[in-house]
């Protein structure tokens, strides 16, 4: 630093290779016989622009492939120092959120995106570009991310089978619930022998855990010890029970036909046939009548049980005197039911409308009362015959009753109509 004067009346202080400590202000005075002024000036040393180096990448992003909730760290090391760092997913721009961040360090030139739980949303083609000055440089990579394998939990019975007596004739409801994961495969066994869908046997498990094993109409052979057995890669457990089959409690009742008779035609010389069933305890006792009169039985009018409350009259050979009102009265000590069906007999040949001209829906098997005790399974059947074939409708209380988890309805080919309710209470009544 040195003062100078360089013209009468210009004088100069110069600086050579100004530094950081030569910034100060600076003051100049001049003074002579008549007295003196000054002048002063702030000197700034502004540093020269840093050289921008060209980016080279050292490391870039590498593939990776890993599991639901693991750590995904996507990181590039680089020479230079980039102005701008952007991230890109799938060619979208990603910003920094609650579950990712960016990183930067220029000291050591390593730049990274962090997830520190991956989703399988996570995954796709990540791309890095960095900038400065002197261009560009980028880098890309594929993640994949996978789903967590479930925990696996052995199979708990949360609440197990429980023994029961089941009367003969009734149907037996098993149930039980079970957890696991994964959701345990579920077998049956009686007395240690597999259990088959049938007909009789049907078996259900429900997304809550809930197993079901019903049996339809029982009989003693269906007593024994029943287990259900739960089984997923953790393990197995199984619930059993002990299932009693006891005589039905028969309470008295009056006779009701639940299939009445059905009127009849038929051609002289032909047989015709006359069928019912009646229910009732004790056994009622049947009185056949024609137009009042009780009709004898003989080698060409017969009576035959057919078991169960079924009953069949036959009458060989007919003619114009077996024509009239068939009656048939049941009765016990309770009360009695009655019957009633027209026989007509056609005189010469036979004058019936071919097979396969179409007819309105009659009742073979027509619905009866029944009483059904709380939370057991109750079934009712009826049979319908009709040409062509009926459209079937349920109702309760004149309301039309549509299948579910709970209801089941089935219809055959052969006009068997089935509902079957499971855990009945009294609000299905």
């Amino acid at each position: 630093m040195k003062p100078k004067k360089i013209g009468d009346t210009k004088f100069q202080l110069a600086i050579n290779r100004a530094q950081d400590d030569d910034e100060a202000t600076y003051k100049v005075v001049l003074s002579n016989e008549a007295g003196s002024c000054d002048s002063e000036a702030s000197l700034t040393v502004r540093k020269p622009a840093p050289k921008v180096e060209e980016l080279k990448l050292l490391k870039g992003l590498n593939d990776q492939t890993l599991t639901e909730k693991q750590p995904l760290i996507l990181s590039v090391t680089v020479a230079g120092k980039p102005a701008s760092v952007r991230w890109y997913k799938n060619g979208q721009e990603l910003t920094p959120t609650d579950r990712r961040c960016f990183t930067g360090d220029e000291q050591t030139g390593r730049f990274a995106c962090e997830i520190p739980s991956a989703g399988v949303d996570d995954a796709g083609v990540y791309k890095v570009i960095l900038s400065n000055e002197k261009g560009d440089i980028e880098s890309e990579a594929t993640v994949k991310v996978n789903a967590a394998k479930p925990k696996e939990e052995s199979p708990t019975f949360l609440s197990p089978l429980e023994d029961v007596e089941v009367p003969e004739g009734d149907n037996l409801t098993l149930k039980c619930r079970v957890t696991g994961l994964p959701a345990p495969e579920i077998k049956w066994e009686k007395d240690g022998v597999p259990l088959a869908a049938s007909e009789r046997i049907t078996m259900r498990s429900l997304l809550d855990g809930t197993l079901t094993l019903r049996i339809l109409d029982c009989v003693k052979a269906d007593m024994g010890r029943y287990a259900v057995v739960a089984t997923n890669e953790a393990g197995s457990q199984r619930s059993d029970c002990k299932v009693d089959v006891v005589e039905p409690k028969i309470d008295h009742s009056a006779p009701k036909f639940v299939i009445p008779l059905s009127s009849a035609s038929a051609p002289e010389g032909k047989s015709v046939t006359f069928d019912v069933k009646v229910r009732g305890y004790p056994v009622p006792e049947l009185k056949w009548t024609r137009d009042g009169v009780p009709i004898e039985f003989d080698a060409r009018t017969k009576l035959e049980d057919m078991s169960d409350g079924r009953w069949k009259l036959t009458i060989n050979d007919v003619n114009s005197a077996d024509a009239g009102q068939i009656s048939c009265v049941a009765s016990n000590e309770v009360g009695k039911d009655e019957c009633s069906a027209a026989l007509r007999i056609q005189p010469g040949r036979d004058k019936r409308k071919p097979d396969d001209e179409p007819y309105a829906p009659r009742w073979n098997v027509p619905l009866w009362d029944r009483r059904i005790p709380e939370h057991q399974t109750m079934s009712i059947e009826c049979h319908v015959d009709a040409k062509p074939r009926a459209d079937i409708r349920w109702t309760r209380d004149g309301e039309p009753l549509e299948a579910g988890d709970r209801v089941e309805l089935t219809y055959t080919p052969d006009g068997k109509c089935r509902l079957v309710i499971t855990d009945f209470t009294s609000a299905d009544a």
